[in-house]
């Protein structure tokens, strides 16, 4: 399991379980210290005792563990674990409703409309579960959820999880045309206020109806181009729900993706292996049954009939060519 900064429960789970090593151990040693804290009621010395064992005893990285070089990093974890408030954050899913959706879909621009919808339903998306994230760190305080703050590598990240064409450049190109549309106010080192927001969150709606349910944060973009293709009825559309129409229903995450190619059901995630179908097709000169790939459409020969075809193709050429050249 990839680690998120919104699914720390399960990705620590996971690691301590099937005694995961990686790259990212150090870091993981805090999560992990908050998870047995939680579950097992550690107090400090017998935590920290955990902690130096399953160091010692897991793969990738106790050839390069040592207590003598390490202990800073574990004291810093158990002390992480201790704090009052110290918890792993776990958000499974959020909600997008058809009221927040529709004041999405009424703003119209002269330029990069579109992308600017995709944008807004980000932000929008964002402030849900780092909302959420927040409640759960201060043990239920309410965040406003009206800003944004980052430096380039942020806001890279902000326009990958919204699935903004590569061309375009979020700051100069999405950014100011927001700005200039009053939808956000731009302050200074990366700190935006989000003004729409403030008037999503205004809007009075007595039975919210639920629309969307975004389970992955990665291409968060990429639900609202579904929903729009199909709300426009896009029958040329490329997004799909990963594992639908799929033959295993055992596979598939559910979440939208877009086709590369027209047969693909799964998500990068899902898909793994996928083995070529085949087909049988019979020689044309021996009448021997060859076994093919089901997209190959050219090949009628096996493989000795085929080398001697070759050779008489061959044959026949170098015969006109020299019939050719004694004329």
């Amino acid at each position: 399991m990839k680690y998120s900064k919104y699914n720390e429960l399960n990705y620590i789970k996971e690691v301590y379980d099937n005694k995961i090593g990686n790259p990212r151990w150090q870091s993981d040693l805090r999560l992990l210290a908050i998870y047995l804290k939680k579950t097992q009621g550690l107090k400090p010395k017998p935590l920290k005792e955990a902690l130096y064992d399953w160091c010692e005893t897991t793969d990738g990285i106790k050839d390069d563990f040592n207590r003598m070089l390490h202990f800073q990093i574990v004291n810093a974890a158990v002390a992480s674990a201790s704090k009052k408030n110290a918890c792993l954050v776990q958000i499974d899913n959020t909600i997008v409703c058809q009221h927040e959706l529709d004041y999405i879909d009424s703003y119209s621009g002269e330029e990069y409309n579109y992308e600017i919808k995709k944008l807004m339903f980000t932000f929008l998306v964002l402030s849900k579960i780092n909302g959420e994230a927040y409640s759960q760190r201060t043990g239920g305080e309410v965040a406003s959820g009206t800003s944004f703050k980052g430096g380039v590598r942020k806001y890279n990240q902000l326009k990958k999880m919204a699935n903004l064409p590569s061309k375009l450049d979020i700051n100069s190109d999405i950014i100011h045309e927001m700005k200039l549309q009053g939808l956000i106010t731009v302050k200074h080192l990366g700190l935006i206020y989000l003004n729409f927001m403030k008037d999503i969150k205004t809007i009075e709606c007595a039975n919210p109806k639920k629309k969307i349910e975004i389970k992955t944060f990665e291409d968060i973009g990429w639900y609202y181009d579904y929903y729009y293709d199909k709300k426009s009825k896009n029958k040329k559309s490329k997004m799909k729900l990963c594992g639908n129409g799929a033959k295993d229903k055992t596979r598939g995450c559910n979440r939208p993706f877009k086709q590369i190619a027209t047969n693909e059901v799964y998500c990068k995630d899902c898909r793994g292996y996928q083995p070529i179908e085949h087909k049988t097709i019979k020689c044309v000169n021996c009448g021997y049954e060859v076994k093919v790939a089901a997209t190959n459409n050219t090949k009628t020969r096996c493989g000795d009939c085929y080398s001697e075809h070759r050779k008489e193709k061959n044959k026949e050429s170098v015969r006109k060519f020299r019939d050719k050249s004694n004329v």
